[in-house]
């Protein structure tokens, strides 16, 4: 199985086993994040070719990780029969997860070097829509706050 996607991405975003979901400088937290429905389906393809390829290659102490593999393609696979437009919203922790199962993947050299790549490629996509989702949220935040200082002043 190949999937596609679009960024190089080298460093994993390891909030997910933190407990962190895209807090920003100013304290604000993001939420969920908007993806195209082609990311998404992406996702879910890689996902399924991780799994696929850890269970070919018998690794030991992988059922956890199967199982959440799993659980977020299901919720993803749901959240996109429920989105009627061309994107779908999508919990920051559960992207930040997804991100971080691909990348480990990658990491371990698991499955052939199209599937390290196109796992390295979704991973770094994931976390690039991420990173926007919180410089945004960021700014929107010190707009408003900016706004709210000089409505007080007046």
């Amino acid at each position: 199985m190949k999937c596609s996607g679009g960024v190089d991405a080298g460093v994993a975003w390891r909030q997910a086993a933190s407990g962190s979901v895209g807090t920003m400088a100013v304290g604000t937290a993001v939420a969920s994040v908007s993806i195209p429905k082609s990311t998404a389906h992406q996702t879910i393809t890689c996902m399924g070719a991780l799994a696929q390829a850890y269970r070919q290659e018998g690794r030991t102490g992988i059922a956890q990780a199967l199982g959440e593999l799993a659980e977020d393609s299901r919720t993803l696979a749901g959240m996109l029969q429920v989105s009627g437009d061309t994107t779908v919203r999508v919990p920051v922790a559960t992207l930040t997860r997804i991100a971080d199962h691909l990348t480990v993947g990658a990491q371990r050299e698991t499955g052939s070097e199209a599937l390290q790549a196109a796992l390295w490629r979704t991973a770094g996509r994931l976390q690039r829509w991420i990173a926007d989702a919180t410089t945004q949220a960021a700014a929107q935040a010190k707009k408003a706050k900016k706004a709210e200082k000089a409505a007080a002043g007046r």
